[in-house]
């Protein structure tokens, strides 16, 4: 019998939660083994976005230092969690467009048929060297 992935213990209760919503909106069967790190990873990125914006709540974006104002750390890092979030969502197919695209594993087809011959701009594959 086929069982949804059991939410490793060691998450921050954010990324429990967020574990937690994406495997029961989705089918028993959506995640492989090999798929685990990726959702773990991508359930640390953001509860790391949600402390990041708690802090930039409590802290503003601009800080004040000794050299003068700047921009509040939190920024970035709230940033990379977001682009890291992003392609991890993709790569677990959980993000709508990724879900819905015949892009997933195994199933990759070109729209429409390539050629390898053709006017230059037109529907021609390009190769190293040419």
């Amino acid at each position: 019998e086929l069982k949804r992935p059991r939410v490793p213990s060691y998450l921050p209760k954010q990324g429990k939660r967020v574990w937690r919503e994406i495997t029961k909106a989705l089918p028993v069967d959506w995640f492989k083994d090999s798929d685990l790190p990726l959702l773990e990873s991508y359930c640390l990125q953001y509860s790391q976005m949600r402390e990041c914006q708690d802090a930039l709540e409590t802290e503003g974006l601009v800080i004040e230092t000794e050299y003068g104002p700047k921009e509040n750390p939190h920024c970035k890092i709230l940033s990379n969690a977001s682009t890291k979030m992003n392609m991890l969502a993709t790569k677990l197919r959980i993000c709508p467009n990724a879900r819905h695209s015949g892009n997933v594993a195994g199933n990759a087809k070109p729209n429409k048929p390539v050629s390898t011959t053709g006017s230059p701009g037109g529907n021609v594959r390009r190769m190293f060297g040419s």
